[in-house]
């Protein structure tokens, strides 16, 4: 049985921080109460097991700006030593639960994931047909593919492994080993070795944080593969900051259809000079599609929109008419 171990251990550089212990444990799951006090702990059995500090929870504000800047760095390129060696033993999902049990950022994204299915489960009709930009490893794609089987979809995967394991689990859909964006032709990606899901045209990790390998990946526009009068009930993007140049892309076949945009939208857009106002001026009012988040909340306005962009709170939004 898996065990996953969350508990502060320890006081250091002026706070708290968390010790992960990922392993295998013939023994009982251990659990923290989050009050900070390490809970008892069964022996492990025979198995991997990984320790590393995690998180650096409330504490003490003092010390430089450059000193914590130094601190977070330490810290980034621990989270990437332990995130690569997890995905090494096996141990990629059990990562992903501590994530969830200790990141408020993964909490709100596992919440909007169960939401996502729910939406797909009410607007997919059997015949509807979708785009799944950023296919990654199909977990959209997959659910997709259940409730509307009869649609015609399309999964856009650039990373060259992930495209063929996509071939293999999805025979029915039309896959693109390609990125979209606003222009077409040959670029640069950064794959994330350390964790793929944040690869993308450009690197949006810290400088060392990560494993990162720089390739090639064809990139297509959305408008110059499928013609305006392609029937789209659904599409679904995630690039890692590149949703504006997808959508912009698109523009013609978006505006033609107005289906369901299902989009996230963070951070990472600043790596692509991106601003709250671009998204919303093209999403309501070029496609004239009012913004929700992944609660129901909305229509967004454009101050609502920007301040949320700005406190970073959410990040996946579904847009439609």
């Amino acid at each position: 049985m898996l065990c996953l171990v969350v508990s502060a251990v320890g006081v250091a550089l002026g706070g708290v921080w968390r010790l992960v212990t990922i392993g295998t444990t013939a023994g009982p799951v251990c659990s923290c109460d989050g009050t900070g006090q390490a809970p008892d702990i069964q022996p492990a059995g025979p198995g991997p097991a990984v320790s590393l500090w995690l998180a650096r929870g409330p504490g003490r504000t003092d010390g430089s700006r450059r000193g914590r800047s130094a601190m977070q760095e330490q810290m980034n390129k621990q989270l990437g030593q332990l995130r690569q060696t997890a995905v090494e033993l096996g141990l990629g999902p059990a990562l992903k639960l501590v994530r969830r049990t200790v990141l408020p950022s993964a909490r709100r994204n596992a919440i909007d994931d169960q939401h996502l299915a729910l939406l797909l489960s009410f607007v997919l009709q059997e015949d509807s047909n979708c785009i799944d930009v950023g296919a990654h490893r199909g977990d959209v794609l997959k659910s997709i593919v259940l409730h509307a089987p009869r649609g015609e979809h399309i999964a856009y995967e650039p990373l060259p492994h992930l495209f063929e394991y996509l071939c293999l689990e999805f025979p029915t859909v039309t896959l693109k080993q390609a990125a979209l964006a606003e222009k077409a032709g040959v670029s640069p990606f950064a794959y994330v070795r350390s964790r793929p899901a944040y690869s993308g045209l450009r690197q949006r990790t810290a400088a060392g944080a990560e494993d990162v390998e720089q390739i090639e990946v064809v990139v297509e526009v959305l408008d110059e593969t499928l013609p305006p009068e392609h029937r789209l009930d659904l599409i679904k993007i995630d690039v890692e900051g590149a949703e504006y140049g997808v959508l912009k892309g698109g523009q013609k076949l978006l505006a033609t259809n107005r289906p369901y945009v299902i989009f996230e939208f963070g951070a990472a857009a600043r790596k692509y000079g991106t601003s709250a106002e671009d998204m919303y001026r093209l999403i309501d009012g070029d496609l004239g599609l009012r913004i929700f988040d992944m609660d129901g909340t909305g229509p967004y306005t454009l101050g609502t929109f920007r301040r949320t962009f700005d406190s970073g709170n959410r990040f996946n939004f579904v847009a439609h008419a």
